[in-house]
């Protein structure tokens, strides 16, 4: 079973849920990005026979949905690594319950630019005005193309801007480039004129991050734990079938069938272990934003992470 709210009704989530509790079944409050993360559950079925109500949130941000979670007003949800890390160092009482992996593939994301840019590359980013969300996937990569360039992060000029403020601030010449990820990058350059002036592939890792509440933990972990194994079963279920799985979030998104498909296509999950090599990518993934000032020094990384 599932609900849909829009992002505006969040803050009435937690007087709804009270107001359920009293009915035979349980309530699992749900966010998702915009992507493929709920429309793949759906479509794969993965879903069916779940002995719970699912009350769904969309998001456009990592930040976004980890403040509605740090607010009671989301149990788990789907979001980077980069906008989990600025989140748990924040002090935000989340935790990383499942990881999956995508493969490294060139176009997955990076930084897009006018097609007549003179941006080529992590060097060409010095004195430019490249809009991102702070502490966003998108923020790490331009920290990590500045690093690679031997560049620091006070060489270019930061837009801290939403997804759609980025894209409409690049369109009307206000910044020079725009770090994205799917399903936002396929869409721009499929049918934008922009191209990519910094690849994120061999800069960052392309993780997907299970985030839950310490209350939900506490509170819900068996509908947790039955939850991820869905998300599992829906991310091999994409795998094995890209083009049903295209089709289905072109529907439940509104995206064009080619930019569903582009996305898809670069985002084939697989489990990732919460190991040592999980961890230690993540310590220097705070240690990057650490270093660029926009972090405080805060919680051990090992305590960001359990496994159900």
């Amino acid at each position: 079973m599932s609900r849909s709210i829009s992002r505006r009704a969040i803050l009435a989530a937690p007087l709804w849920l009270a107001a359920c509790r009293g009915a035979s079944a349980p309530v699992l409050r749900v966010g998702a990005l915009t992507g493929p993360a709920r429309a793949t559950l759906e479509a794969s079925n993965a879903l069916v026979g779940a002995p719970y109500t699912i009350l769904w949130s969309s998001f456009s941000t990592g930040q976004d949905l980890l403040e509605a979670m740090a607010a009671d007003a989301v149990d788990v949800g789907t979001t980077g690594d980069a906008s989990f890390q600025f989140g748990f160092q924040a002090g935000k009482p989340i935790k990383t319950v499942q990881a999956q992996r995508a493969e490294d593939v060139a176009g997955a994301s990076g930084v897009l630019v006018p097609k007549g840019s003179t941006i080529h590359g992590p060097a060409d980013l010095k004195g430019r005005r490249i809009a991102v969300p702070r502490g966003s996937a998108g923020h790490l990569l331009v920290l990590r193309a500045l690093a690679k360039a031997g560049l620091s992060p006070s060489d270019v000029d930061w837009a801290f801007l939403s997804p759609a403020e980025g894209k409409a601030a690049l369109a009307a010449g206000a910044v020079d480039g725009w770090a994205t990820w799917p399903p936002f990058i396929g869409t721009a350059l499929l049918h934008d004129p922009v191209r990519l002036g910094v690849d994120g592939l061999g800069l960052v890792r392309n993780y997907l991050l299970q985030v839950a509440s310490e209350r939900a933990i506490a509170e819900r972990r068996p509908l947790l734990k039955d939850f991820l194994a869905r998300v599992a079963r829906a991310a091999a279920w994409t795998n094995d079938h890209p083009g049903v799985a295209a089709k289905a979030l072109a529907e439940t998104t509104g995206a064009p069938e080619d930019v569903a498909r582009y996305t898809v296509d670069r985002q084939h999950w697989r489990p990732a272990p919460l190991d040592e090599d999980f961890l230690v990518y993540q310590a220097g993934l705070a240690a990057t934003f650490r270093g660029a000032g926009a972090l405080a020094a805060g919680r051990p990384v090992q305590q960001a992470f359990l496994s159900l």
